[in-house]
């Protein structure tokens, strides 16, 4: 008679831990899908952030290539604006020079038209170096005018150039104004006609007025 008892509570014992561990196991593997659910969240949510982050610096540098493109083209177009306008300017004024110079060749040649042989201020003028590096291939005549007078005085110039064998293969003509009394400057004549060397000069008349 006992034996037959006990053996019903035992079958219910193992019946309830069955249970049980089969509500525990069910309990755990619930709570491990919770954790892998979680934390493939947050690696979807990490890897997301990184894209993004990974689209912004991509786009920085985009913008920043873009900028340093720009300021490039900026910086070419500023210099080859400057260039352009030195070279204008660098013309204009080499057209004025000359423009100049040949406004005093042209008043200098009238003052001498009716001057006789050499002038009366042949002895204050003389020449001191011949270039043949002027532009357009003319050359040039520096000359030293000393004012021996009392007072200051104005100088037209005539100069012959020269070639090897001493003939004259060209003419210059300039002015010197407001030379002070007992002073010596210099003067620069350049020839009317493209000359090459070897080349010489003499002074072929000054007049001073």
């Amino acid at each position: 008679m006992r034996d037959s008892r006990k053996k019903p509570v035992g079958a219910a014992v193992a019946v309830l831990a069955a249970g049980a561990l089969a509500l525990g196991t069910a309990g755990c593997s619930s709570g491990t899908k919770q954790a892998v659910n979680q934390a493939t969240g947050a690696a979807a949510s990490a890897a997301s952030k990184a894209s993004a982050l990974a689209t912004a610096a991509a786009s920085a540098a985009q913008s920043a290539k873009s900028a340093a493109t720009s300021a490039a083209s900026a910086a070419k177009s500023a210099v080859a604006s400057a260039t352009g306008k030195a070279s204008s300017a660098a013309s204009s004024a080499a057209a004025s020079a000359s423009a100049k110079v040949s406004a005093e060749a042209d008043a200098a040649k009238s003052k001498l038209a009716g001057v006789s042989g050499s002038g009366n201020a042949a002895a204050e003028a003389a020449v001191e170096a011949v270039s043949t590096r002027s532009a357009g291939g003319r050359a040039s005549a520096r000359l030293k005018i000393d004012n021996k007078q009392s007072q200051a005085a104005n100088y037209a110039v005539e100069v012959q150039f020269l070639d090897g064998s001493g003939k004259q293969v060209g003419t210059g003509y300039a002015l010197k104004e407001n030379v002070p009394a007992g002073q010596s400057q210099q003067l620069v004549v350049v020839s009317q006609e493209s000359l090459k060397a070897p080349l010489s000069a003499k002074v072929a008349k000054a007049q001073r007025y």
